[in-house]
């Protein structure tokens, strides 16, 4: 038994009215949740694996030993010579199992062997121990984080910040916020009797490497910002003043207010237990925000000592983009979307079509009647 054609014609329509109706309640459920997601963003974050793998890819695939190359020439070039570009360089080549041309390789030995004097490394080194304003990107954590490691120049750093706001001095707010969020990570760990060590340490580590940086007048503005900024909403100043101990630091702050210089007192340090303390320096001076600075942080527990190579090499935009991927919300957007187009694009055909068959069977009829 065949189906007339009206019936066939209404069976079509039903099927792309269905089709229509299912893309586009399909389409709109994946908007709703695209719009839900914590992150509201098309891209989203690769899991430590896939991120393993994206990297490894990028690193055949996106770099040549031409590259390497003309970096490490450029950077043997420029003056002053930046060492933590030129050994990361190296690093990659030699793990890739690249051989320098001879005569770059000559240059690279002179080159070292005029910057790189035991003399001088200890002089440069006792500079900057001596006056933090000395320090290249080089020594400055080398011979000064130690220093700084100790709860005690945080506890002087929220101490003096008291002071200032009993005396109605100016406040050195970055430096004070910098002390509180490393002697909370000190307190943190001292609270579980040191099983907090491993996630707290990378936050006091960090906090201050950033204060060190931003004492030799290298912390990017993003970042002076975002600690002004947890400064205001994060700290109140007439409490920090009567804070005399680590547990009476609770009572003066905002857990939430500090977040963001906390997570980024974070990656700075997990960066510099990965990529080393000269790198650590240059990634911080040459981040823009607090997404290049968690990427770069989240990349560096793959190249490591390669992490500035790669960045010159690839260039940052490039290596940013390669930890994220479309989420799968986009994904189920853009199946539903072209599910959408597809049904309405066959239902004008098909109306088409009838309306066309219609009027063909009109014209037969007219010419039979004559």
């Amino acid at each position: 038994m065949s189906l007339k054609p009206s019936y066939l014609n209404r069976f079509l329509n039903v099927l792309l009215l269905g089709g229509f109706v299912i893309s586009l309640a399909f389409t709109t459920w994946n908007i709703v949740q695209f719009s839900r997601s914590w992150s509201g963003s098309l891209l989203i974050d690769l899991s430590e694996a896939e991120l393993s793998r994206a990297l490894a890819r990028l690193a055949v695939n996106g770099t040549s030993s031409g590259q390497i190359e003309k970096k490490l020439a450029e950077a043997l070039d420029a003056v002053p010579r930046d060492w933590v570009v030129i050994d990361s360089l190296e690093e990659i080549a030699s793990t890739r199992g690249d051989s320098l041309s001879p005569q770059l390789a000559q240059k690279l030995e002179t080159a070292r062997a005029e910057d790189h004097s035991l003399q001088q490394q200890a002089l440069s080194c006792a500079k900057c121990a001596w006056d933090v304003a000395l320090c290249d990107g080089l020594d400055i954590l080398t011979c000064r984080l130690p220093i700084e490691l100790t709860s005690v120049g945080d506890l002087q750093g929220v101490w003096q910040a008291g002071d200032a706001y009993i005396r109605g001095e100016e406040i050195d707010k970055v430096d004070a916020t910098l002390s509180v969020v490393g002697l909370g990570a000190t307190a943190m760990t001292v609270a579980s009797l040191g099983a907090g060590s491993p996630a707290t340490l990378p936050v006091k580590v960090g906090a201050s490497t950033i204060k060190l940086v931003r004492n030799a007048g290298k912390l990017p503005l993003w970042m002076q910002r975002e600690l002004l900024t947890a400064a205001t909403k994060g700290i109140n100043w007439k409490m920090l003043s009567q804070v005399r101990s680590i547990g009476g630091l609770k009572m003066a702050i905002s857990g939430p207010a500090l977040q963001p210089a906390i997570d980024s007192a974070k990656h700075v340090g997990s960066t510099l237990s990965q990529a080393g303390p000269a790198q650590t320096v240059y990634i911080l001076e040459n981040t823009s925000n607090a997404l290049e600075l968690r990427k770069i942080a989240s990349v560096s527990k793959t190249y490591k000592n390669q992490t500035v190579g790669y960045l010159k090499v690839v260039g940052k935009s490039k290596l940013v983009r390669a930890t994220m991927r479309y989420s799968d919300e986009v994904y189920g957007m853009v199946v539903g979307l072209i599910g959408v187009v597809t049904s309405l694009a066959l239902s004008f055909v098909t109306g088409g079509l009838n309306v066309a068959r219609r009027r063909l069977r009109r014209v037969l009829s007219a010419s039979n009647k004559s």
